[in-house]
């Protein structure tokens, strides 16, 4: 005699199962409404942005073994457990930019060793600890931008030596060590724009051979040393308009030969080495100094 067996789920699971091929994700909305999600088990990119989450429980997605990217972005989550997405082995990009978080804890993120991009732009931090993101080795960029940071470490980032991007735009950063930079080979692109640096040292980024674009704006520098970013054949993209700066030595900027876009405001004396000036001499201008020629005075540092 044949038994039909049926196993039964309780009604009240979060992770109750719809069908072989999906599983369902249930979320609290900021009105205290309950959503439910049905997941295809083969998804590789997850959206669930915007939709005014505050509470999620990510536990089901561990059914999901494909999942590489996850978009939470746009939602109202002060906290987010991601634990359950450990067994994730494929999971490389985390965007969460765009909610309520105060803090951050990056711990998680320890156990994430195929993860390459995170993003959590648009929130309220006031601090993180990017110490566990020194195990995320494949790691290519992290978002901070628009947040309340006042400082921050980036020395586990030295142990990411794939590296490419970082940004902390919009931040209130009074001061930074960009000293482990130097040992990301791929840094390519930097934001810093309004926060309030006082002075910054670029000397870590004579090693970045890749750096693409430095973006400085609205910051309260008054001075800055450009020399670090001689021979810099990749280089493309300087913004320094809104600083109290008073003079500029674009001297190194001619040995950047695709420099295309300086952004610097009126009132800034622009200098440069008079070699580079000189008739019988054959030097190849870049694009983005050509329109500045006539603004910069041909004198040697310090006179």
């Amino acid at each position: 005699m044949r038994l039909n067996i049926v196993k039964r789920y309780p009604l009240d699971s979060a992770t109750k199962v719809a069908s072989m091929a999906d599983v369902i994700l249930r979320y609290q909305q900021a009105d205290g409404a309950w959503t439910t999600s049905r997941i295809s088990r083969s998804v590789t990119t997850l959206k669930l942005s915007r939709r005014g989450i505050a509470h999620i429980d990510l536990t089901p997605l561990q059914a999901c073994s494909n999942l590489q990217r996850l978009w939470l972005n746009g939602n109202r989550l002060k906290t987010l457990d991601l634990t359950p997405l450990e067994v994730l082995p494929k999971l490389e990009r985390l965007h969460l930019g765009g909610n309520l978080f105060e803090s951050f804890d990056m711990s998680q993120l320890a156990t994430f060793p195929a993860l390459r991009v995170l993003c959590l732009v648009e929130n309220r931090l006031t601090h993180v600890d990017l110490s566990p993101l020194q195990h995320c080795t494949k790691l290519l960029g992290v978002n901070l931008s628009t947040n309340e940071l006042a400082s921050i470490n980036l020395s586990p980032l030295a142990e990411c030596p794939h590296l490419s991007f970082l940004f902390l735009a919009k931040n209130k950063l009074e001061a930074i060590d960009l000293s482990p930079l130097r040992h990301c080979d791929n840094f390519g692109v930097l934001t810093l724009f309004e926060n309030a640096l006082t002075k910054i040292g670029l000397s870590p980024l004579a090693t970045c051979h890749n750096l693409l674009t430095l973006l400085l704006s609205s910051n309260k520098l008054t001075q800055i040393d450009l020399a670090p970013l001689s021979n810099h054949h990749h280089f493309l993209d300087l913004d320094l308009t809104g600083n109290p700066l008073t003079s500029l030595d674009v001297s190194s900027l001619f040995s950047c030969p695709n420099f295309n876009i300086l952004e610097v405001d009126e009132n800034v004396v622009l200098t440069a080495h008079p070699w580079y000036h000189q008739p019988n001499k054959e030097v190849r201008v870049p694009s983005g100094l050509k329109a500045l020629l006539g603004r910069i005075r041909w004198e040697k540092a310090g006179e």
